[in-house]
C-alpha cells in the first residue's frame, strides 16, 4: 500500500512540478535581473552623493530614492531567493526522476507488455514504440503512465 501512495504522490508531485516550473524560471530570470538592474541603480546614485555638482536639494530627493530602492533590493531579495529554492527544489525532484527512468524503466516497459487485458495500454504502447524517445520530459511521463497502469492491474484484475 505503501508503495502504491508513494507513487501516487510522485505523479502528483510531477504535476505540480510541470506546472509551476516554467512560471518559476521566468520568476528567478526577473528577480536576478531586476536586482542587477537596481543594484546598478544605486551604485550610481551613491557616486552622486559624493559629486559636489550635484545641488543639494537633489542630493536629499536621491538620498530619498537611494533608500526607497535599498528596501526594494531587500524584499526583492528575499523573493529571488524564495523562487531559487523553489526552482532547485523541482530541478532535483527532475533529477531524481530521470535517475529512477534510467535505471527502471525497461524492465517497467516489459512489465506493462505483459498486460494483455488493458486496450488502452495496449494502444499507448504502440504509440510509444512509434514515437521519439529522446525527449526525457516524455520519457518521464510516460514511465509514471506505466506504473500506474501497473499498479492498477494489480490492484483491480485480483477481484
Amino acid at each position: 500500500m505503501k508503495n502504491e501512495q508513494t507513487h501516487e504522490e510522485k505523479v502528483q508531485r510531477l504535476k505540480n512540478v510541470r506546472k509551476m516550473l516554467p512560471e518559476t524560471i521566468d520568476k528567478v530570470e526577473y528577480y536576478k535581473e531586476s536586482l542587477i538592474a537596481e543594484g546598478d541603480l544605486l551604485s550610481l546614485l551613491n557616486k552622486r552623493q559624493s559629486s559636489w555638482l550635484v545641488l543639494p536639494i537633489k542630493k536629499a530627493r536621491e538620498k530619498m530614492e537611494i533608500v526607497s530602492i535599498q528596501n526594494s533590493i531587500l524584499t526583492k531579495q528575499k523573493i529571488y531567493e524564495s523562487y531559487l529554492s523553489r526552482k532547485k527544489s523541482y530541478d532535483k525532484f527532475l533529477d531524481e526522476m530521470t535517475i529512477e527512468v534510467a535505471e527502471k524503466f525497461e524492465d517497467t516497459l516489459e512489465q506493462a507488455k505483459l498486460i494483455k487485458t488493458n486496450v488502452r495500454l495496449l494502444d499507448t504502447l504502440k504509440k510509444w514504440d512509434d514515437d521519439d524517445k529522446s525527449d526525457i520530459h516524455k520519457k518521464i511521463d510516460f514511465y509514471m503512465y506505466l506504473k500506474t497502469e501497473i499498479s492498477n492491474n494489480k490492484k483491480f484484475s485480483k477481484r
